[in-house]
């Protein structure tokens, strides 16, 4: 684990150097005497100087940089914030710079304020490390079962400490039906490939861009064609319009769920993911079987239905994907609405 003075001094060796400005050794804080900061850093500039309260974050996330930026404004001590971290985004610097917060990072980003300098240096990126994941676990069955109940997890952002990728084994083996081994095997696997990173004890989810995609791309080889129950024929065009689905055991997904997200496609083929029996619902609908029918009817792979519903929908994450898996022109630019309207703050959100 990368500790706060590696950090620290890691983001000071590639800081800007204008003549004149010098850093002061690191003061690594007690918990008890200190709260709240990781130590103490003094910066100067042509007899200028300034000591600043240090909290360090091996990953910036959205969260822990509003709780940062919320203590700040509250907290009525002289002793500026500083924050150094691995990475500082853009986004992220600038909404640091706009509140007058001073930050250091290991790829060479600064803005530091002091008599007589204004540093600001932005949009400097660490190097990309080759990653060799372990493709084996992450990215069959199981791992795709784990990566969408962690993904689809309202506090994977909003409070990561009370977020399922940071619960005991057994209550993400519980809550998934993943089995207890694979759950220890499958996170192992994903902090080797660089897709979990620690931030102290907590765990945090990163590269989420390319995560969709090999999510999306694996579940629709792997996973999806052993969820698939059968394809049929609908009795009209409009027939599902006076179907009322059984929620959250019945969800719909696909084109119809884009339709009801978005109001932008026009459904051809309607997606059903039922756990109740598929006769029922077949014998209510007035289904036909047909391997080449416009119904499919799936068997959900996730254990609490709830918390994927959204209305009568699933997950924008499963429609995103059920409609990327269709492989039809129609429904690509209703998945790039998808993603634009209800994934994005989730996949762009670190």
């Amino acid at each position: 684990m990368t500790s706060a003075v590696d950090i620290v001094q890691a983001a000071i060796d590639k800081a800007p150097r204008p003549p004149g400005l010098s850093f002061g050794p690191f003061r690594q804080g007690n918990s008890a005497a200190d709260p709240g900061f990781d130590g103490l850093l003094r910066i100067s500039y042509k007899g200028n100087s300034q000591t600043f309260a240090v909290v360090t974050k091996t990953h910036l996330h959205n969260a822990a940089l509003d709780r940062l930026l919320a203590d700040a404004a509250q907290d009525p001590s002289d002793m500026p914030l500083l924050i150094v971290a691995s990475q500082v985004s853009q986004k992220h610097a600038d909404r640091l710079m706009s509140r007058g917060v001073a930050f250091l990072d290991t790829a060479g980003n600064a803005f530091v304020g002091l008599p007589g300098l204004h540093l600001a240096a932005t949009g400097k990126k660490l190097p990309v490390a080759v990653r060799k994941p372990k493709p084996g676990r992450v990215f069959q069955p199981s791992g795709l079962k784990l990566l969408f109940a962690f993904l689809t997890d309202r506090h994977l952002d909003s409070a990561p400490n009370d977020a399922l990728l940071n619960r005991q084994f057994r209550c993400i083996s519980q809550q998934t039906g993943v089995s207890l081994g694979s759950v220890g095997w499958i996170l192992g696997d994903l902090q080797d490939g660089g897709y979990v990173v620690l931030d102290g004890k907590t765990r945090m989810l990163v590269d989420r861009k390319k995560m969709l995609q090999k999510w999306v791309s694996n579940y629709t080889d792997r996973l999806r064609p052993k969820q698939l129950f059968g394809r049929f024929d609908s009795p009209g065009t409009h027939w599902w319009h006076q179907l009322s689905l059984n929620v959250p055991d019945q969800l719909w997904g696909g084109e119809i769920a884009a339709a009801k997200l978005t109001g932008f496609l026009k459904p051809q083929v309607a997606t059903i993911y039922t756990r109740l029996p598929a006769t029922t619902l077949i014998l209510d609908a007035g289904l036909r079987p047909n391997p080449d029918g416009d119904v499919e009817l799936l068997q959900p792979f996730w254990r609490n239905g709830a918390s994927v519903a959204n209305g009568d929908c699933t997950h924008p994450l499963l429609v995103y994907a059920d409609l990327l898996a269709s492989d039809i022109d129609r429904n690509m630019d209703a998945a790039q609405r998808v993603y634009d309207e209800h994934l994005r703050d989730i996949i762009e959100a670190a």
